[in-house]
């Protein structure tokens, strides 16, 4: 069974709610809550849900910097647009610290 973590769960885990199947899941679907995870621990709060950044209200979308871009790549909502791998992650995790 799969739970969804509305601030971390990333789009494919909604469609793979609604129909069973999980079509789309991968590594990048990790990647999107490691995301998350990295605004949390920057921000101090929680990333807005995936409803709400389809929607366009998100306060994270307003932040700068670099690990701030790192993060929105974490977190792109369609796949072909976010980190796909944990070591892509990791290595732009390294050049930034």
């Amino acid at each position: 069974a799969s739970f969804l973590k509305p601030d971390y769960a990333a789009p494919e885990q909604y469609q793979t709610a609604r129909e069973g199947i999980p079509k789309y899941e991968g590594p990048w679907t990790d990647i999107y809550a490691a995301g998350g995870t990295l605004y949390y621990l920057l921000t101090g709060h929680k990333p807005a849900g995936v409803l709400s950044r389809l929607k366009g209200d998100s306060k994270e979308e307003k932040l700068q910097g670099k690990w701030m871009e790192l993060i929105r790549q974490a977190m792109a909502l369609e796949i072909k647009d976010r980190i796909s791998s944990a070591e892509e992650l990791s290595g732009r995790i390294r050049e930034l610290i």
